[in-house]
């Protein structure tokens, strides 16, 4: 072989330098551009050959990235002596684009990866002719289909330039739309989010990833959010639902990002003013949301500075300066700072002429009277000046209902006792109720005050024996009210009704026949008021036997006491297929808190079983789908049960079967013959499956009740199917979930009884495929079984993975083949068709190099076959055993249960997503081998590059 020349050491010199640290990239460059004028075409030449070398090295190597880093700085380098090397730009992109099609997915990814990092590093003003553009484009918009999550990723990035997102119907937008909001890996999601244009299409799609199931999809989302848009392009609604949802989030890192971008981007584009900022989310319509922000903003300022913001004009106050001023006095209270206290805390002549000037403004009128209980009360002259103010305004109905909860409150801060206070209420209702008083030209005024004043006193005192004084008068008041002609005074009336009857059962008892009645006879909110009170009413009383409602609340001719004969009960249950949405939900949510409570254990718990039941089915039902509040309860509800007890557990163990068995047998016009019931029980077992997860802190015994429920369940499927056999829908259904089954624990003699059933269940299979199912349960069951009998499972287990793997080849789920090698990326792109397909047996190969020596056998002798024989062999990646999850397609297959690649080459902990409602993620070990190198390595990076900014600092085209 003929020796290498001058120019092509030179290159491959400075490419093997540049693997060792980014400190030396600058020297690197230059003798590359030196070699570049000196011969250009041997220089492209040998370039080009150690590129190919780069492009075979799947694995996030830290020298391959520092080469590839290199590639991108020397085509954007520029100075005195050298321009910015379009054509070479051009050349490079040329070359990179048909192997984006690469059948090899290191191939892919990593042309992909410098094609993005090429029109990065060029900026705006490229020669990058047009017509590369497009091909470009189009290549990259395939590669966003791509089964291999990083390539993906920087797909993304390379399309960029080339989105218009005020156009939905742009290809690279549409795409991007598609991908941030359904992509299973969080690194494409991250990676659409950088890349993403903000825009009033694109905005919703970026705010809905503040929901992500990841964290750090989240975090990422607050952190877009705060640099990209500002705050004036979002709506009042999407702000509050930004700080609502980010400041309230279960992560800390999403709530410190959320955090930031309100204190360090909005309240700076307010001057720092919180009043100001407070304008921004509308105090008026979102109290609650507003308080979270503005505290948040107070602990940002801190305490010495919070005081220059409180209103000094009261003649001219403002909602936003009242809630500032209300917020900061509590605050202050809470943080018994006396220097606050003083400045927000006003004296009480002081406070009466700011309530006097907003007592025709209710919200301010009502943020103004949630101060009056933190006030100085000591002057006496002042508390009889602010008694009387309240009690005029109580009498006034001038003034709205609003503040009526916060008269009372104020008032009775200033009573000795609660027979004084309620003395004080009972005389004004006394008075409202007199002939000779004005109501302002509204009849039911006077009554719907009463109204008011009894439901607050109802909600203050929950003792009959306090409120004696004045129960007669307002029992009278209620029953009066109950027949009014008015909807909405009949619908406060029932309201204080429900009220009365939580405060004793004998109450409770009298009172039950009327809220039948309104409930057959009322409007549908009111119905619902009724409705929520009985169930109350359930919730709240408890009989002499635990977990059964009193026999007093039953039926009158009933003799048991269990609730399935409890009149209440059964209308309870019977409002779930009432024609009112708000009726259905207010059930759902009643019988939501008896489960979790257990109030409905009677009957050995069969009752139990059929309310849970009846929920599941109308969860799953497709005629809720649009009963949103109803869904969100009962969303809520089952992940709840899974975590509250033992018996919780064994509940919904217990209702596996008969769900399946339900939702396979309907009629075909029954809206449960909608149900997918494979779904339904993969959702149940997922619950299981997470409460049999071990804790921290370690809670035995919860865990093996799980794992007792999980052998219930198998037991169950494996009855039901050897009863209705393997060709009935009931059975395919429990065939599947079989499968899906995870046994482990258990005694001998139970596993044996298991080992039976599963056996007599698999004798009425008959299917390739139920078979193999029901197989690989029987496997499980054997293993538990022999692991209890203190053996070795029976079952051959898969021999752990090489540290040295990369996360996402031992995670996919894909074969590998000894020994197979990679296309050389110098022969023609394949066509489409084999372009998005691996080889037929999912032949993935990791090549292994030096670190420091990427280059050394084109040093040796240039030959790619000495490249190729220094390749380590392959390794096989272990298959994933994970139940449900689909066989992945070949190729770029859309929609692909690939685990995600880590961007920054830190190793994925998230397993497969599997689909069908049964989403629970399965964790894998990170190598420690591996994170230690990336520690150290970036521990270095970070010092090379410390080291070289003071040396040569003053160069800004520096790329580190």
């Amino acid at each position: 072989m003929p020796d290498r020349t001058v120019v092509s050491e030179q290159v491959l010199g400075a490419l093997e330098e540049c693997q060792r640290s980014f400190a030396v990239h600058r020297k690197c460059i230059l003798r590359l551009k030196q070699a570049q004028v000196a011969d250009p075409e041997e220089f492209k030449e040998t370039f080009v050959e150690c590129l190919n070398r780069a492009l075979l090295v799947f694995k996030r190597e830290p020298a391959v990235e520092r080469f590839v880093k290199l590639v991108s700085s020397f085509v954007s380098f520029s100075n005195d002596k050298y321009a910015r090397d379009g054509d070479m730009a051009a050349t490079l992109l040329e070359y990179l684009i048909p192997l984006t099609a690469s059948k090899d997915k290191a191939v892919r990814f990593r042309s992909c990866q410098l094609t993005a990092m090429l029109l990065n590093a060029l900026g705006a003003d490229s020669e990058v002719g047009e017509e590369l553009f497009e091909e470009m484009a189009d290549a990259m918009l395939v590669r966003l289909k791509d089964k291999i999550p990083v390539v993906r990723v920087f797909a993304a990035s390379a399309l960029s330039r080339l989105q218009d997102p005020t156009d939905e119907e742009d290809p690279v937008t549409s795409e991007y739309l598609r991908l941030v909001g359904s992509d299973s890996s969080k690194e494409v999601r991250k990676a659409i989010l950088a890349n993403i244009g903000p825009s009033m299409v694109t905005i919703p799609h970026i705010l809905k990833r503040i929901r992500d199931v990841r964290e750090d999809v989240r975090k990422y989302a607050y952190n877009v959010v705060a640099i990209k848009i500002e705050a004036r392009q979002l709506s009042i609604a999407q702000r509050v639902d930004l700080v609502g949802h980010g400041l309230k989030d279960r992560a800390p890192i999403v709530r410190k990002a959320c955090a930031d971008m309100v204190c360090k981007k909005w309240l700076g584009k307010c001057g720092g003013n919180p009043v100001e900022f407070l304008k921004l989310l509308d105090v008026e319509l979102h109290p609650e949301q507003s308080e979270s922000a503005l505290r948040c903003v107070m602990e940002h300022l801190g305490m010495d500075k919070l005081a220059d913001f409180l209103p000094t004009d009261l003649s001219a106050l403002t909602p936003e300066q009242v809630f500032y001023w209300r917020v900061c006095g509590k605050y202050a209270t809470e943080k018994n700072d006396d220097d606050l206290m003083d400045a927000a805390l006003p004296e009480i002549p002081r406070f009466c002429e700011a309530l006097n000037t907003v007592v025709h403004q209710p919200f301010c009128a009502v943020e103004m009277l949630k101060l009056a209980p933190l006030l100085d009360l000591g002057d006496e002259v002042g508390r009889r000046r602010l008694y009387t103010m309240l009690g005029a305004m109580l009498l006034s109905l001038r003034v709205s209902d609003q503040l009526v909860p916060g008269l009372l409150a104020g008032i009775y801060a200033m009573e000795g006792t609660p027979q004084e206070f309620l003395a004080f209420a009972s005389g004004i209702i006394a008075t409202l109720a007199s002939p000779d008083q004005d109501n302002g030209g509204d009849e039911d005024a006077p009554v719907r005050r009463s109204l008011t004043m009894a439901r607050e006193l109802l909600r203050m005192f929950s003792d009959l024996g306090t409120l004696a004084q004045c129960a007669d008068q307002l029992k009278a008041l209620v029953e009066g009210c109950v027949q009014h002609p008015s909807s909405e005074v009949r619908n406060e009336a029932v309201e204080c009704l429900g009220l009365f009857c939580c405060l004793d059962e004998v109450v409770a008892e009298t009172y039950v026949p009327l809220l039948l009645k309104v409930l057959d006879n009322e409007s549908e909110t009111t119905q619902a008021t009724a409705l929520r009170a009985m169930l109350d009413i359930l919730l709240l009383f408890n009989s002499a036997t635990p977990c059964q409602l009193p026999a007093s609340i039953a039926a009158p001719k009933v003799k048991s006491e269990g609730p399935e004969q409890c009149v209440l009960f059964r209308r309870a249950v019977s409002a779930l297929e009432h024609s009112s949405p708000l009726v259905r939900a207010v059930a759902a949510e009643g019988l939501a808190k008896l489960l979790v409570n257990t109030r409905l254990q009677a009957s050995h718990g069969a009752l139990e079983e059929e309310v849970l039941l009846t929920l599941l089915l109308k969860y799953f039902s497709p005629g809720w789908e649009k009963d949103s509040r109803a869904r969100q309860c009962l969303a809520t509800l089952f992940p709840a049960l899974a975590r509250r007890s033992p018996q919780h557990l064994a509940l919904l163990a217990r209702v596996v079967v008969p769900a399946v068995a339900h939702a396979t047998r309907a009629r075909k016009a029954s809206p449960l013959s909608k149900i997918n019931a494979v779904q339904m029980g993969q959702y149940l077992l997922s619950l299981l499956d997470e409460a049999a997860e071990p804790t921290d802190p370690p809670q035995p015994h919860f865990v093996a009740a799980a794992t007792a429920a999980l052998r219930r369940v198998c037991r169950s499927l494996a009855k039901e199917l050897a009863r209705t056999g393997g060709a009935s829908a009931t059975g395919k259904a429990c065939t599947r979930l079989l499968a899906l089954v995870r046994v482990q624990g258990g005694g001998v003699g139970e596993l044996r009884g298991l080992v039976k059933a599963v056996a007599e269940a698999a004798e009425e299979v008959d299917d390739a495929v139920g078979k193999k199912a029901v197989a690989k349960c029987a496997a499980a069951v054997a293993d538990a079984l022999a692991v209890a009998q203190g053996g070795a499972p029976a079952v051959k287990q898969e021999a752990p993975s090489s540290p040295d793997e990369p996360d996402e080849e031992r995670e996919a789920g894909e074969a590998g083949e000894e020994g197979a090698e990679a296309p050389a990326p110098e022969q023609p792109a394949q066509p489409e068709e084999e372009a998005n397909a691996d080889v037929e047996e999912d032949v993935e190969e990791d090549v292994t190099v030096d670190v420091m020596g990427l280059f050394a056998s084109a040093d040796a002798d240039g030959e790619d076959g000495e490249w190729e024989d220094e390749a380590k062999p392959a390794r096989r990646a272990r298959k994933s055993t994970a139940p449900g999850k689909a066989k992945a397609s070949k190729g770029d297959a859309k929609g692909s249960n690939d685990d995600d690649f880590s961007v920054d080459g830190d190793a994925e902990d998230a397993g497969p997503v599997r689909r069908s409602g049964r989403e629970r993620k399965t964790m894998t070990n990170v190598s420690s081998n591996e994170a230690e190198t990336d520690r150290l390595l970036e521990e270095q990076e970070n010092k090379e590059i410390a080291e070289w900014s003071e040396s040569e600092g003053e160069d800004e085209e520096e790329e580190g």
